[in-house]
């Protein structure tokens, strides 16, 4: 598995005489969410999950192009393993982030973390 939009990363796909999956939005890539409107993907989390095997409608939880870009490759390895992208997407659709993730969290002396 192999981060598409990632330079360095792609370089490694010629240290390898084994299969090769692509994962990624901004460079051509095997796996990948694709949007019909004209927002950023990581601002709103629902897109079309495009694999080698198909397509299917998917969504995650977290916000941030950080979170979509584990969920593509994870989707890549389950494409690896032959899911179907119906099932891959169903199971991103009902990810959820662990218990706390995101929370702000207000401390005495008036700062937040989180």
């Amino acid at each position: 598995m192999l981060n598409a939009d990632d330079e360095l990363v792609m370089k490694m796909k010629s240290k390898t005489n084994g299969p090769v999956l692509t994962f990624g939005v901004q460079h051509a890539a095997d796996v990948t969410a694709k949007r019909n409107r004209h927002v950023a993907l990581w601002l709103d989390q629902a897109f079309s999950l495009q694999t080698p095997l198909g397509r299917g409608s998917g969504r995650i939880a977290d916000d941030g192009r950080h979170n979509l870009m584990n969920a593509l490759a994870a989707s890549a390895v389950a494409t690896a393993l032959k899911v179907r992208p119906e099932l891959i997407a169903d199971a991103l659709r009902s990810a959820k982030p662990p218990k706390m993730r995101g929370e702000v969290l207000n401390f005495a002396g008036g700062f937040h973390g989180g």
